[in-house]
């Protein structure tokens, strides 16, 4: 009686889905939308270099809690906000709306989030698509990329991302 409640016990245990653990990565990146000309007034992206070739693996979040891409099993965007850091008092008035992007080999192309932007804005969050980004982040990099019914601003204007992931990964 006694060696079948073991047994039943460890072959419980071994049926259990492996712990895991959860943890934010956020990302910042900038850049400069430049002032138009009457020649080059529409505007249909602003790329954030830093997003172009993103290694998700590589940030110190992963590192800290030992954890590789593979053993990704869901990853979310919770946060993906934009915000003007230069000149100041300059405001998002040349941009109607915006929309964000993840790529990776292998991988569809799969829409995150997006804004219809109101004029005298400095700053603003966009409305999240609710996308498990897990095959994504496994991927050996990714890109976040932008699509943008824009105007050139009427200064040089540099613009700031701000970006959230959760991550839930397995631990080995």
């Amino acid at each position: 009686m006694i060696r079948a409640a073991v047994v039943a016990v460890v072959v419980g245990a071994c049926a259990c889905a492996p712990p895991t653990v959860t943890f934010d990565v956020p990302i910042s990146a900038e850049t400069l939308v430049t002032e138009g000309s009457l020649l080059e007034e529409i505007l249909g992206d602003f790329g954030f270099g830093e997003l172009a070739d993103l290694d998700i693996e590589g940030t110190s979040e992963f590192e800290n809690e030992d954890v590789r891409r593979e053993q990704v099993v869901t990853a979310r965007l919770t946060v993906l906000n934009l915000s003007i850091k230069a000149p100041q008092g300059a405001n998002f008035d040349w941009l109607d709306s915006v929309a964000f992007s993840v790529a990776a080999d292998g991988e569809e192309d799969a829409p995150v989030g997006d804004k219809t932007i109101d004029n005298g804005l400095a700053a603003f969050a966009c409305d999240l698509d609710d996308v498990d980004l897990s095959p994504y982040i496994r991927a050996s990099s990714m890109a976040v990329t932008t699509q943008a019914d824009a105007i050139h601003p009427p200064q040089d204007t540099t613009v700031q991302v701000d970006l959230n992931f959760s991550i839930t990964a397995e631990i080995l």
